[in-house]
């Protein structure tokens, strides 16, 4: 557990430590659902004031990282005329992205074409050089053309499937089993890169593709052979008739 305990606060710390805005945003959303999905798998075997402690220490984890980097250079990343300008250039950026794809629909300009085609349709108060939209979504979609939809489409449907194949385990274990929790896990990890994803363009950072890749195909796999319900169902005993009653 202290090793899990300081890995974790290791990550969060880098993770300020980007000052990446919309990473910080969807890391700190997925780690409260993160946290609240874990006080609902253990269920009763905590006490509500057992589960009101860990939430107490999630906060402490939150500040103690907080003051682990400098907190006036990330303070000032929120500042609210710096971020209003950068949000009219990316809007600008995916707004513009989304024209070519457009122009290119249903083939698309194709893959990594970006940054030859997109100054045909930037914006002209946009800085000159963009090697990507800031968010990988209409990036794809104008580079793939029809075969994003239809890519995302599957992605979503497999997604969907999953969740309903996970909450039919539960329904049959009656619990949480650890293969659930494991597989929810990776799911709010790789939920963390799509979410960031629409300001950013992590799809094209070879790590965090490779690690979000990895998460969302163990989320993915189907699930092994459940394990039935603890419920047990009474067998039927067989009772032999005794001599008297057969005599009767």
């Amino acid at each position: 557990m202290p090793l899990w305990l300081f890995g974790g606060f290791g990550m969060l710390v880098m993770v300020l430590s980007t000052r990446s805005r919309g990473g910080l945003i969807a890391v700190t959303l997925v780690l409260l659902i993160s946290v609240l999905f874990y006080l609902f798998s253990l269920g009763s075997k905590l006490t509500r004031l057992q589960k009101l402690g860990v939430l107490a220490a999630f906060i402490v984890f939150a500040v103690l990282s907080l003051f682990s980097v400098q907190i006036d250079t990330l303070g000032q990343r929120f500042e609210g005329i710096q971020l209003k300008t950068d949000s009219e250039v990316r809007n600008a950026y995916a707004l513009a992205t989304l024209d070519a794809a457009r122009t290119f629909w249903p083939w698309g300009s194709g893959m990594g074409s970006f940054e030859a085609v997109f100054p045909r349709f930037q914006p002209l108060q946009t800085p000159g050089y963009v090697p990507h939209a800031h968010n990988d979504y209409p990036q794809l979609l104008m580079e793939l053309g029809a075969a994003a939809v239809l890519i995302a489409g599957m992605v979503c449907a497999l997604l969907v499937l999953q969740v309903l194949s996970l909450w039919r385990a539960i329904h049959s274990a009656r619990r949480m089993t650890a293969e659930v929790t494991l597989r929810s896990f990776a799911g709010l990890g790789a939920l963390a890169l799509l979410l960031h994803s629409w300001v950013e363009f992590n799809m094209h950072i070879p790590a965090l593709a490779i690690t979000a890749a990895f998460l969302a195909g163990t989320f993915i796999k189907p699930l092994g052979k459940q394990p039935a319900s603890s419920v047990k169902t009474p067998r039927a005993r067989s009772v032999e008739p005794d001599a008297q009653s057969v005599g009767d």
